[in-house]
């Protein structure tokens, strides 16, 4: 009954058949019935379609070369601060707090990670298991102890609207787990702070105040700007895509 809208449920209310095959319905709109891969062959047994994705993802983001030379000159531009100053901050063990401020701005009825256990597991169970999940956050945080099932996710490939049956046309997402999400909140709270006064202000992204739609409009008054003055203008757009 979780799937279930609200406006299809009365409190209290039992699953019937009605529930049933409306939830077997919406999981057979997204089933993957068919995929072509990147020599044309068409597909369509569950286990050569998903093997036709794992390739494809493989490949995808395989590990690139990098030039060890231009890493050396991007961080000899990046600003220094000295690396004691915000030790405190950031390597301070996880509180109560902390984990309940990052379970009250999570969103609720998400897909669960790979163990199964959504966020309102630990909303409602919060009493039991608020010592152990906060041992083991902070042995995550503090000691690197990294449980193998938080290192992994589950693929999901959604349709993108272009209507293209080869792996190209799917959009991969990875589910992961609730309690990494939840350490992955509490860090970036915790370093919203600290970038917010290094980061410059004609950065865009993570720099609190600042959204997509300023950096549209600061394109368009430049663009504007440039018209009217007749002074010569370059502009560029990058767009980083895994080949």
């Amino acid at each position: 009954m979780l799937d279930v809208d609200g406006k299809d449920k009365m409190d209290g209310e039992e699953p019937t058949l009605f529930h049933v095959l409306k939830r077997r319905k919406s999981c057979e709109a997204v089933e993957i019935r068919m995929i072509k891969d990147r020599q044309g062959i068409i597909y369509t047994r569950p286990q050569n379609i998903m093997n036709t994705f794992v390739q494809y993802v493989t490949q995808k983001y395989e590990p690139i070369d990098v030039d060890d030379t231009s890493i050396a000159i991007m961080e000899a531009a990046i600003p220094q601060t000295c690396p004691t100053v915000y030790a405190d901050q950031l390597e301070s063990p996880i509180t109560y707090d902390e984990i309940l401020m990052a379970l009250r701005t999570g969103a609720r009825h998400k897909a669960p990670g790979i163990d199964g256990l959504g966020l309102e597991f630990y909303t409602e169970n919060w009493d039991t298991i608020k010592a152990d999940l906060k041992d083991l956050l902070n042995r995550m945080v503090l000691h690197n102890q990294v449980p193998t099932q938080q290192k992994y996710g589950i693929l999901v490939c959604l349709p993108k609207s272009n209507g293209d049956p080869t792996p190209d046309g799917y959009r991969p997402i990875t589910l992961l787990t609730t309690k990494y999400k939840l350490l992955a909140r509490d860090m970036v709270r915790r370093l919203r702070t600290i970038t917010e006064k290094h980061l410059r202000s004609c950065q865009f992204c993570a720099v609190p105040g600042n959204t997509i739609l300023d950096a549209v409009a600061t394109v368009r008054d430049a663009i504007t700007y440039a018209e009217n003055t007749g002074t010569p203008l370059c502009m560029l757009t990058l767009d980083l895509r895994a080949l």
